[in-house]
């Protein structure tokens, strides 16, 4: 299977999930999702400063 097709499949069974889901669902799922990737966002601002605390440097 080449890459378009596995890409595709991929997409195809994204959309095949939403079938059936209301829009407050969908909206659900994507305030979770972001959630999530701030929650990420903020735990690898908190290791870097930790880092350069612990080094007394800047590491950017």
């Amino acid at each position: 299977m080449d890459r378009d097709e596995l890409r595709a499949k991929r997409a195809e069974a994204g959309r095949a999930r939403w079938v059936g889901t209301t829009a407050e669902q969908r909206r659900e799922a994507a305030t979770r999702a972001s959630r999530a990737g701030q929650a990420r966002a903020a735990l690898a601002r908190r290791l870097l400063a930790e880092y350069e605390a612990a080094n007394g440097n800047s590491a950017a």
